[in-house]
């Protein structure tokens, strides 16, 4: 599966094969050259939480992401430069008014900022980033406490306890 920007005119526009509405449904209209009933093609990628339009571009198809369709067809081609945003972050909510153009610097800097670029983290790194939880266990561990028992008293693998206490040995009395 390919994913490629569009490329600008975008064609499927000008003949009515496809449109889109103010929800951010992507449709078609004309199937093999000829009418046909109008049928949803934006569909969700499971992987990444954007939704996808499979079309033939240049004889081949490839997979395009439907917000940046739904942009186009609202407001033209994309500026080079220029990246689609999701304002809510809601990344399969392509309604146009939750649609904004920003450069990647911006893009970045939102993303951290609101949900740290959107990457799902796991319990053990957040906590691995909480210098009060870090220093809590390393004195645990100095004053006698078990790997299994900082573990689980900080609800972390005894591996990652191992290397947040910073392989310390425990006092020995």
């Amino acid at each position: 599966m390919t994913t490629q920007p569009l490329a600008a005119p975008f064609p499927y526009f000008e003949d009515g094969t496809i449109t889109c509405d103010p929800s951010g449904a992507v449709w078609r209209h004309i199937s093999h050259g000829k009418p046909c009933r109008p049928r949803r093609i934006d569909n969700p990628d499971q992987s990444k939480g954007y939704r996808n339009v499979r079309l033939p571009i240049d004889g081949k198809w490839v997979t395009v992401k439907a917000h940046r369709v739904v942009w186009q067809w609202h407001h033209g081609p994309i500026p080079a430069g220029m990246q689609i945003d999701h304002i809510n972050t809601v990344r399969d909510d392509n309604r146009i008014t939750n649609l904004q153009l920003l450069t990647q610097g911006d893009n970045l800097r939102k993303a951290w900022r609101v949900d740290g670029a959107n990457r799902p983290r796991s319990v053990a790194y957040s906590k691995s980033h909480d210098t009060r939880l870090v220093d809590q266990m390393r004195t645990a561990r100095k004053s006698g406490a078990t790997l299994r028992e900082i573990a689980d008293e900080s609800g972390v693998s005894i591996s990652h306890a191992h290397r947040l206490t910073g392989g310390m040995e425990r006092n020995r009395v």
